[in-house]
């Protein structure tokens, strides 16, 4: 009798087409999952950097401006390069906080590009001291699955996140 070692040709090609098939299934599940983990992320970071401005502002007592880095390229974008927290002190403008870590393909779009929360209240207003409710809406343009996310904040510097519930919003 003969000792049979190894795979026959028939074995590999059905454990070949089975991994094939596994991997169908699973790769765009996972990228899916990325664009939704990267979105998610960036959400979270600008509503942890809305209620610190609102946190620095009423400890401080000094005025907080949150503004987009890059103005310039839209009229209500504020992803592409960021967002940076100021304060003036003694007439010089002081960094207090600045976010350039906005993944590539998401966007944060919102009107106004500047807002401003006040000291003695920590409501937030425009630059023009009209108070505003305000909501970014986050979104992933290399992903047409991806829902996104607003984050809003009311007038009173309350920060509230919520998922779209379908991709058609972005």
């Amino acid at each position: 009798m003969y000792s049979h070692r190894g795979f026959t040709l028939i074995e590999l090609m059905v454990t070949i087409t089975v991994a094939a098939i596994i991997m169908a299934i699973a790769v765009p599940s996972m990228q899916i999952l990325r664009a939704n983990s990267r979105v998610a992320s960036a959400a979270n970071e600008l509503a942890t950097d809305l209620k610190k401005a609102r946190t620095e502002s009423v400890l401080t007592r000094r005025n907080q401006t949150l503004a987009s880095i890059d103005s310039s390229m839209s009229t209500n974008t504020w992803g592409n390069k960021g967002w940076r927290l100021t304060q003036v002190v003694a007439g010089a403008t002081q960094v207090m906080l600045e976010n350039n870590r906005v993944p590539a393909g998401i966007f944060i779009n919102g009107t106004p590009t500047t807002i401003v929360f006040v000291a003695s209240t920590g409501m937030v207003q425009t630059t023009a001291g009209a108070t505003v409710n305000m909501t970014f809406r986050v979104c992933d343009n290399q992903s047409t699955k991806e829902t996104g996310y607003d984050v809003q904040i009311n007038q009173f510097g309350r920060v509230l996140t919520l998922k779209h519930a379908n991709s058609t919003v972005c």
